[in-house]
Formats: structure tokens, C-alpha cells, sequence
């Protein structure tokens, strides 16, 4: 079987049957927007978060609530399960990112840094980075055991909605746009400075905004072995026999209409991709690796060509009306999942 999850400014978030298309479950606990949910690993679980400030546990099978925390003092907008299972990563309009641990429901640390709203929270397969995005126009990655900034990229010149981590079929093709010397570059030289080699890409000023919420944001479970469909991961209970693997690179969509690929280690950026016409609300990179997928507020879906230089290799025209919000990507079976504006879910098979 396969479902997907879907949140909504109605404060609801309900659970569809995938190919049949049809709603089996309602399931009502938050007060406000319902911003972002994420599958665990092995599907049986996931969390949701709201701009009523409190994070959610369910068990999908049941359509029960296990778990509430509370600690945000704004909109919390993102939350996703550690690979592990045992911790989530919370990020917020209060400008942190808060670890907690799933079964107690306490806060274990409150990471700063960012000086404006908490866009996206991402975790690295491996469990050794994490990175997250901000309306500050940064993005940056952290050490997951420290909590300690890493690496920041202020490339864009506008909000960064949202972060995608590599994986190991991508990285494959992507290599081949970092040099020798830069692979054989310290980390410690930040993108910071990178930035500043780049042409100084430290962002436009921009007033602060009340950014639009998803009207319907889908993540895809895929049952039997495959457990969680969620972004770039797997989550394959065969994958988890073996060492996770260390992604090396990280694609970041923003509201200056572009999407960047940025090598990890080096702090290069290896793509500046242009192509939509509005704010590119979402970028997950397809599980052959040979292409990334984005969609925006232009009402497209786009595909991007890996190994052509990121060329333009599919749009899908006037998907949702007037914005295309979200998307995410079955990784076990060809299938993509849309929301929108419109308030419509959208089941895209994929050849």
C-alpha cells in the first residue's frame, strides 16, 4: 500500500490512499496552520508541527496523537525525525532549531544563530550535519553531536524556503563539477568568504514578510520494506544494514527565483540554476540521481538535468492555480506528490 500525508491552513492534516486517490483519514488536534509533516523511518510514525507553536506525534495506523511538545515562542515551521527515530529537529519563526526527544517530549538543546524566522531543519542520513534555511537569506550547516555552525552560504538574495540534502546516486554526477582543488580544500575556508569570491553575494535587503503557508503540504509513505518516503531519504529497512551514508552536497530553492547546489566540504557552489518565474517554494533530488525537481509559485513543476549541465529537461505546466507549494517524491516507487494554493493533492506517475 502507499499514502500520503497532507497538512493545510484549515488546521487539519489528513492521510490519502495514493492510487486510489481517496481520503482515509481526518485527523484534528492543532488550532492553527498545520505547517510540515514527516514520516519516521519505518512509516509507522509522524510528526507535524503548527503555528499554534506545539509539535505533534502520531500514529498513523491509529490516526491518534502519541506525543505534544511544546517550547517554540513563535510559528513552528518545520520538524523532522532524527534517521534514528529517537529525536526530532524543530526549527521556527522564534529564529531557533530545538532538538527533543521523542519519548520523554523534552526539549534537549535550543541552537541560535540565524537572525531572522527558521525556515526548514534538515538532517543529514548520516546523523553528523544537519542544515536549515532562514528568511535572513543564509543557508548553513551544523554539526549534529556539537550543535556548532559549520558552514554558511549567503548566496541568495532573497528567503530560503527551502533545503534538500544529495545522496549517493547524485553525488556521483555532481562531483564532477568540484575541481581537485577544491576537494583537496579545508573546510574551514567558509562559504562565507566563498560568497565574497563569488561577487560578494551577500543578498539584497528585503522588508520582513509574513511568508505564505502551504495550503496542502504532502509527504509520501510507501508500505512494506520501504517504510518512509520523505524528501532525498529512502528510508529503506534495507539501508539500514548498512552505514548511513555521508551526502556531500545540499540544494537550496528561494524566493529569488533560483536554486543553488552547494558542495559541503569545499563550500563551492557548483549550480545556479534560473528558470521559474516566481519563488521556488521546493527542490528534492529524484532517486535515479540524475535530476533535481523543483517546483514554484510560477505554477510548474521543473526537472532539471544533473548530467547536462543542469539543464531544463521537463516543465509541467499550470499544475496548481496559483501556486505549486510543495512536492515530495515517492523513492520507492515513480510517483510525485504536489499541493497548492487550490487546496488540491495532486498524484503525479513518473516514467
Amino acid at each position: 500500500y502507499s499514502q500520503v500525508v497532507s497538512s493545510s491552513e484549515d488546521c487539519t492534516i489528513k492521510v490519502w490512499d495514493s492510487e486510489e486517490g481517496s481520503l482515509e483519514k481526518t485527523l484534528k488536534g492543532h488550532i492553527d496552520v498545520v505547517q510540515h509533516v514527516s514520516f519516521n523511518q519505518d512509516g509507522k510514525q509522524f510528526v507535524s508541527c503548527s503555528a499554534d507553536l506545539a509539535i505533534k506525534v502520531w500514529n498513523i495506523e491509529a490516526g491518534t496523537c502519541v506525543k505534544t511538545m511544546r517550547g517554540h515562542d513563535h510559528t513552528v515551521s518545520c520538524v523532522e525525525f532524527t534517521p534514528a527515530g529517537d529525536h526530532l529537529v524543530s526549527c521556527s519563526r522564534d529564529k531557533t532549531i530545538k532538538f527533543w526527544d521523542v519519548q520523554s517530549g523534552y526539549c534537549l538543546r535550543t541552537i541560535e544563530g540565524h537572525s531572522d524566522w527558521v525556515r526548514q531543519v534538515k538532517v543529514s542520513p548520516c546523523s553528523q550535519l544537519f542544515a536549515s534555511c532562514s528568511i535572513d537569506h543564509s543557508v548553513r550547516i551544523w554539526d549534529y553531536k556539537k550543535g556548532e555552525e559549520i558552514i554558511t552560504f549567503r548566496d541568495h538574495k532573497h528567503v530560503v524556503d527551502h533545503i534538500c540534502f544529495s545522496h549517493e546516486k547524485a553525488d556521483e554526477i555532481l562531483l564532477k563539477y568540484v575541481s581537485k582543488e577544491d576537494l583537496s580544500g579545508n573546510r574551514a575556508k567558509n562559504a562565507d568568504n566563498n560568497s565574497s569570491s563569488n561577487g560578494d553575494k551577500k543578498g539584497d535587503k528585503h522588508p520582513k514578510e509574513e511568508a505564505k503557508t502551504d495550503s496542502s503540504s504532502p509527504k509520501q509513505r510507501n508500505g512494506g520494506s520501504n517504510g518512509a518516503v520523505d524528501g532525498g531519504s529512502s528510508g529503506t529497512k534495507k539501508a539500514e544494514t548498512r552505514r548511513a551514508y555521508s551526502p556531500q552536497f545540499l540544494a537550496s530553492a528561494s524566493r529569488d527565483k533560483t536554486i543553488k547546489i552547494f558542495h559541503i566540504s569545499s563550500g563551492v557552489m557548483v549550480a545556479d540554476i534560473s528558470g521559474h518565474e516566481n519563488w521556488v517554494r521546493s527542490v528534492i533530488f529524484h532517486p535515479s540521481g540524475k535530476y533535481l525537481i523543483s517546483c514554484a509559485d510560477d505554477k510548474t513543476i521543473r526537472v532539471w538535468d544533473l548530467e547536462k549541465q543542469f539543464r531544463c529537461k521537463k516543465i509541467l505546466e499550470d499544475c496548481h492555480d496559483p501556486f505549486v507549494t510543495s512536492i515530495d517524491y515517492n523513492m520507492a516507487r515513480p510517483m510525485l506528490a504536489s499541493g497548492g494554493v487550490d487546496n488540491l493533492l495532486k498524484i503525479w506517475e513518473c516514467h
